[in-house]
Order: structure tokens, then sequence, then C-alpha cells
């Protein structure tokens, strides 16, 4: 029987115990994972066991990698590629076509390239592939298949991956870099700031006791503690791959540390402006803490909402180049970077994959080459994103194309499932020759938030949507010498900045631009302004009571005629040029709109053409409106107040069906002229067809019945239906009653 002190104690000794097998089966499993250096020289074989060594830089011992196993993690390091010697490259031969291992990594501390062998094998990484600063791999054709997420620390603009091959994202593996963050900024600053620190989880310190599982970070990376016995004493891990026992303590190397970048504005005092991801790193078993030490008061300054993800992590303050990536079928991955993820040969986005630009920027290069697969974007059914995903609650990333080798259309696919993922900050296009199209979008609608669709060469295409533009200049041209056209496919461009005298169009001298359909909705009352050449050829709408200084603008490409559609706002200034047919519309609900006549091209431009009516209410004249002869004003609702201001050519025409006119038009210029007369809707005689000077030729009744309240003389009747009714008196035809 147990005694009384045994029974007191079990509990803590339970305790002890399993803490003790909680470690032994932490370290089980670590050691279950071996680890292997490249020991196989500048050039060596794959699949050779003496290629690989547990032990870095001893190129033959009981260590080397006789059998593989799925837990393997692989380490090509260019420090020790085999009896201590160093290269700046190494080409690795006869990789094993399906092989599975848990992480690769390559490294060196300075400039360093691995290159495989073309034999187009497909490795399955069901973890994290991680390159350390400088670091290439040159995939040789061969497809790497990553579970996690593909992390590079690069500090300026480098190529992190090259060749005809493919970094297949496939998000398998439980998520372990740091996501996306909220931050929130409050406040303005009173002193003077004097700087920012984030930490991002807990950074390696002297004398401090970790617990068995902890992660720490220093240097640049991230360390699991696997065993202690004491405090960390002095002397701070630094290395990559493995496992290294410092005094006291054990680490094991778990990725790339996360890092969060502060951005200040102001003068006296400084300020906190934003904060952003840099890198989410890769390796973290649960989400790290951050912390916020900011010196300056007055502001208030959080950062929260941070969640893991398998993400292509690459925090490169410049431009981090890759090859080809492709996202799984049904995957989110996000986009984590310090600068620009330039794509140099394809993103192919799998049915229902996903890439969330997470407030950063994609760009896709087409450097000197005529394939069509350089700087490409796949049609496969899959979408990029804004924000943090298909769901996302945030918002925001940039996307580019430059280049000018591959001219081939490129379609981009925004995700349809919430309007978050569909906005984004700007777009670039500075390819010549290449259509940039947009696929889909939530509610056929992207939304630019920064506010600038830069177009510096090449063609874009809208897709049918609308593209909304609400900060920033709506659209610019600093290339200087190319023309390039904005073509619509049914869409069109919806300007929503406010501001004063907002620029609309910026075109470098001696550059040109072209603009299909604009609609401007903002509701502030300064004009938008117009650069120097600047065209628009499809329609102009206005709806938001903003304005367009017409200075500098051509309406028109000389062929094609332009619809112009007012509502509220128009013209400040009328179009310096008038190239094309002007149908014009007058459309609204209930607010009543006076013309300053700039919308209304003058009658010795014969640019004018069909006129319509279309508000409730009313539309005034206060400026000479003339419809020329074959054209029509088409009275549909509200009263036309036009005092003397409209005259109609011989041969113009009259459609009437709920509008009028408030007094007499002018028909023509003799009393030989005439302008027809239609009635689409049952009404009382109105000045419609009341004309001075000239007379109505031909007076239609269509499905109507139209009661005349004053004497009319006509050329012609046509009742075009056996119920149509005219109501005479005092009704003349060809003169006769």
């Amino acid at each position: 029987m147990m005694n009384a002190t045994m029974q007191k104690s079990t509990p803590k000794m339970m305790g002890k115990l399993l803490l003790m097998l909680s470690m032994l089966l932490f370290a089980t499993v670590l050691k279950a994972q071996n680890t292997y250096w490249w020991v196989g020289g500048t050039t060596g074989n794959y699949n050779a066991s003496t290629s690989w060594s547990t032990t870095k830089g001893v190129t033959q011992n009981t260590g080397n990698r006789t059998t593989t196993n799925a837990g393997d993690v692989l380490i090509i390091d260019g420090s020790n590629i085999g009896s201590g010697s160093a290269g700046s490259a190494v080409t690795i031969n006869n990789l094993t076509n399906g092989e599975t291992i848990a992480s690769l990594i390559i490294t060196r501390g300075s400039s360093f390239t691995a290159t495989f062998g073309a034999v187009s094998a497909t490795l399955n990484i069901t973890k994290d592939l991680v390159l350390t600063s400088n670091c290439v791999l040159a995939d040789g054709g061969n497809t790497f298949v990553v579970g996690g997420s593909f992390a590079a620390s690069n500090t300026s603009t480098a190529t992190v991956h090259s060749g005809a091959g493919n970094i297949k994202m496939a998000g398998t593996a439980t998520s372990s870099s740091l996501g996306y963050i909220t931050s929130s900024l409050s406040g303005t600053a009173t002193s003077a700031y004097t700087g920012t620190t984030i930490t991002v989880g807990t950074l390696w310190s002297t004398n401090t006791t970790y617990a068995v599982g902890q992660q720490v970070a220093n240097a640049g990376y991230l360390y699991t503690i696997t065993t202690q016995s004491g405090n960390s004493g002095t002397t701070a891990p630094s290395f990559v791959g493995g496992s290294q026992t410092i005094g006291n303590i054990t680490y094991s190397f778990a990725g790339i540390a996360a890092s969060i970048s502060v951005s200040v504005s102001g003068t006296t005092p400084f300020q906190v402006s934003s904060i952003s991801l840099s890198s989410g790193g890769s390796g973290y078993t649960s989400v790290p803490s951050i912390t916020v030490n900011a010196t300056g008061t007055g502001q208030t300054i959080s950062v929260s909402g941070a969640t893991l993800a398998n993400a292509i992590s690459l925090a490169s303050a410049g431009t981090a180049q890759v090859s080809n990536i492709e996202i799984a079928n049904g995957k989110n991955i996000l986009l984590d970077c310090g600068g620009i993820l330039q794509i140099n040969g394809l993103l192919n986005l799998n049915t229902s994959g996903n890439l969330a630009l997470n407030t950063k920027t994609l760009q896709f290069a087409s450097s000197g080459t005529t394939s069509g697969t350089t700087g490409s974007i796949s049609t496969g059914g899959g979408t990029l994103s804004a924000g943090n995903g298909p769901s996302s609650t945030t918002s925001g990333g940039y996307v580019n194309f430059t280049g000018t080798g591959n001219t081939a259309t490129q379609i981009v696919n925004f995700n349809t499932t919430s309007s978050n993922a569909s906005s984004i900050n700007n777009f670039t296009i500075n390819r010549a020759g290449a259509i940039i199209k947009i696929g889909t979008c939530n509610a056929n609608k992207l939304s630019m938030l920064s506010g600038t669709l830069t177009l510096n060469n090449g063609t874009f295409d809208d897709g049918g949507n609308t593209i909304v533009i609400s900060g920033g200049t709506i659209i610019s041209n600093t290339s200087g010498t190319t023309n390039t056209v904005y073509q619509t496919s049914g869409g069109k461009i919806q300007a929503s900045r406010t501001g004063t005298n907002v620029p609309l169009t910026a075109v470098t001298t001696g550059g040109t631009i072209k603009l299909a359909n604009i609609e401007i909705i903002s509701t502030n009352t300064s004009s938008y302004t117009i650069a120097s050449g600047t065209t628009i050829t499809g329609s102009i709408t206005f709806t938001g009571g903003s304005t367009i200084n017409g200075t500098n603008l051509t309406v028109g490409d000389g062929t094609n005629e332009v619809a112009l559609n007012v509502a509220l706002g128009g013209f400040s200034t009328a179009p310096t040029t008038w190239a094309s047919g002007i149908n014009l519309s007058y459309k609204g609900t209930s607010t009543a709109y006076t013309s300053n006549g700039n919308e209304i091209p003058s009658a010795a431009s014969g640019k004018l053409k069909n006129v319509t009516i279309n508000n409730t209410g009313g539309v005034t004249l206060a400026s000479n409106m003339t419809i020329a002869n074959g054209y029509s004003l088409n009275l549909v609702a509200g009263q036309l107040t036009n005092a003397s201001y409209l005259t109609l050519a011989n041969g113009s025409t009259i459609v009437r069906t709920a509008g009028t006119l408030s007094a007499a038009p002018i028909y023509g210029t003799s009393s030989a002229d005439r302008v027809n007369v239609l009635i689409a809707a049952s009404c009382t005689q109105g000045n419609e067809s009341k004309g001075t000077v000239g007379k109505v030729g031909t007076l239609t009744v269509n499905g109507a019945t139209y009661t005349l309240s004053a004497a009319l003389s006509i050329d012609s009747l046509n009742v075009t239906n056996a119920t149509d009714v005219l109501n005479a008196v005092g009704f003349a035809l060809n003169g006769n009653t």
C-alpha cells in the first residue's frame, strides 16, 4: 500500500514525469528529422549517398545519406561544400524524381547559386524552401513543390529563383509564416519623434532562461529551443541549418525571422505614417507576439491581427526576382515581401488557387525575349486577390507589367468573393505592344485605392468591368513617347477622388494617352485637370457634381461618335478640340441642371449630333444649341428650358415621349426648312410642333394619341398603328385643311 507521504507527492512527481516525457518526445521528433549538408563539391550527384553528410563539410563518414526519409532536411551551404572547400556555385545532378523531404535550405553568407541538373524531376518539400541572403535556386527545369512557405532573407534587389522549371506552392503544410498584420495609427505627435522599435516574437538576449519549445530570433534567423540546462549565457546563435548546443541551450534552426517596417513622415515633430510587414519569415510554430515601442508623445500606435499563413516570403527591400511560380488548386498563398516580387516567367494560378497581394507589389517582367511565357500570368481559372485572401477584411496591393519582349495578351483575374479582394492600390502597364486585360472582379468592379492607373506603354483593357479610382492621378503616362490606349470591352473608369484641381491625366511632354469611357462620380465642386495629349474616345459621364477643365482635352478620335452624359457637374471649361460627333444626354433623377454651354459643340463645328433630355428635374440652356440635319432632339422626361437658344436644322427631328419644351424652338433658317416631329407617347401638343421660321415636315404618331392645342400645318402625316389618334384643331396637310 502506498503511504501517505508518497500519495501526497504523487501529483508533483506526475507533473515532472509528464514534463520529462514531453521533452523527450520533442527531442525524438526533432531527431527523426535528419539533417544533411551537401558535401558533393562544386559538381556532384544528388542521389549519391556520399554527396550528403550529417556533419557539415565532412565528405565521408557514418552519417552519409544512405537512405532517404520524408523528414530529411537538406542544406546546401556554399561556405563548405566538402572538405572545407567554399564555392560561389554548385551543380547538383540527377535529382531523384518524386522524392519527398521536409525542408531545403540554400545558404552561404555571400553570393551563391545552387543549380540543379536538367532531368525534369519533381522534389516534394513538405515544409519550407529557405534561401538566405544573396542565394539563388537555379531549378534546371525541375519542379519544387513547397508545402509550406518559400522564404528568402535578401536585403537588396536580387534574383532568388531562375530556370525553366517551377516552384509550386502546394499550401499543404501547417502555416509557419507571419501572414499579415493590422496596424492602427491615431493622434499626432506633439514632441520630436526619435524612433519606433517593433519587436516580432522573442529576441534572443543574454543570461535569459528559455523554455523547451520556445522560439527566439537573432541575426535575422529563428531558432527553437530543444534542450536547456540553464540560461542563455552570452553567446547568441547565428548558424543556418541543423542544431547547435551553445552553453546551456541546444538550438534548432527554424527559419527566417519575420520583420516589420515603419515609415515616418512630417517635420518637427516627425511621426509614424505607416507600419507594414517586411517579411513573414518562416518556421514559426505559433503566432509571435508583436511589441511596439515608440518615442514621442501624442500618437497612439498598435499592431494586431497577426496570423500565420503559407507564403512567398521574400524580404528584399528592392526587387526579388523569381522565374515560374505555381499556386495549387484551392490554395490561398500570401505574398510577403519588403519590396517587389518580380515574375520573370509564368505565374500559374490553378483553378481556385489564389495569390493574395497582401498590400505588396507583384511585377511581371518581360525582358527582351519573344517568349510568350516571360512575365506572364496564367488564365487557368485561379485568381489574384487584394488583402490577405478571397474573404479578406483588408485590401490593398500593387500590380505591374513591364518589359518589351512578350506582347501576348495577359488576363488578370481578381477574386470575386468579396469587394476587398478586388480592391488594390495601383495598376501599372509599361509593356509596348501588349494588351493587359482585367478578367473577373467582385461585382464587375476593380477598385484602386491609391488611385493611379499608369499606362506608360501598351494597352489596358477593362474587360467590361468598372475601374474605380479614388486617389492620386487617375491616369498617368510618364514615358513621354508612346501613344498609350485605354481599350474598353464595355467597361469604364470611374473617377471618385476629391480635392482641388485634381489631375485626371498626367502625361509627360511628347506622350499621348487615349481613354475610352470615363465617369466622374466625385461630389467635390473643384475641377479635374487634363494633361496635354489626352483624348477620350468612348464616353464621358458626369454624375457626381465635379467638373472637368477641358483645356488640353480632345474629345473623339475623328471617326467614332462620343457619348456625353450629364447629370451633375460637366465641363468648367470647354474641351480644346471636338474631334468627333457628340451624342449629348442630360440624364438625372430630380436635380435640375443648368448648362453653362461648355458641353455643347458649336453649330459651326457640326459635331453636335443627337441630344436627349431625360431629367425629371429639368434642364436649362444658357447658350446656343443646334441640332444638325439628320439628328434628333429626344424629349424623354423633364422640361428643357430653351428660351431662344434652341435651333433645329433643316432635316432634324424632335422625338417627344414625356419631356417638354418651355418655348417654341427655331426651325432652320428659312421658311422652306422642315423639322420632323415624332410623338412616342400620348400627350397634348406642346412647343415641339410650334417652331418658328420653318415648319413641321413629317408628323409621326407612334402608338399614341396626340391632341392638338393650336393650328398645325405639316407636309405629311405618318400614323404607324391603326389605334393612333390625331385630335385636330385647325389641322392642315400639304396646305389643305
